[in-house]
């Protein structure tokens, strides 16, 4: 990202074994600067994560699809964007999202700021839970892939 954003991370790790068991990664977006990057070469993701994109044009289109709907929601207003939240699989119902989450709307609120975040129909009732609703519901392969836009209005702090 450009100077323009800021980094926040966190990870939950399981003490025995010692191992990440999830982590969220949020990003915030100054005002009138340009969104993160969205494309898989904007993302530095591993070699592996990249083999397993075997359809080069679906995922242009899936990730410029991302990146439209985040501008056309979010425009030039300073936010947070919600860009990865994963918990390994052997621990999901464990509470990991929730600690995850939370952490985030803590952090969140702190500025009063709006969030967004892009979920699978089985993450939106995570984010529903800390107050994100969808404004848009896209389709990918005829139904088969499904992505929510979502928002989370400002919190006024008293």
């Amino acid at each position: 990202s450009d100077n323009n954003s800021h980094l926040a991370i966190a990870k939950v790790i399981s003490l025995s074994p010692p191992v990440v068991v999830g982590l969220a990664k949020w990003v915030f977006v100054l005002e009138n600067s340009t969104l993160p990057g969205l494309f898989p070469s904007d993302m530095d993701l591993p070699r592996e994560v990249m083999d397993h994109m075997t359809d080069p044009d679906l995922g242009m289109a899936f990730f410029s699809d991302q990146h439209a709907r985040h501008q056309k929601y979010m425009g030039s207003k300073a936010h947070w964007y919600l860009a990865l939240i994963a918990t390994r699989p052997e621990y999901k119902g464990s509470g990991v999202g929730r600690l995850l989450m939370e952490w985030g709307v803590m952090m969140v609120d702190e500025g009063s700021h709006e969030a967004y975040l892009e979920a699978s129909p089985a993450g939106k009732p995570l984010f529903e839970k800390y107050g994100f609703h969808v404004e848009k519901v896209a389709e990918y392969l005829e139904g088969r892939y499904v992505e929510c836009s979502m928002i989370r209005d400002a919190m006024k702090t008293e």
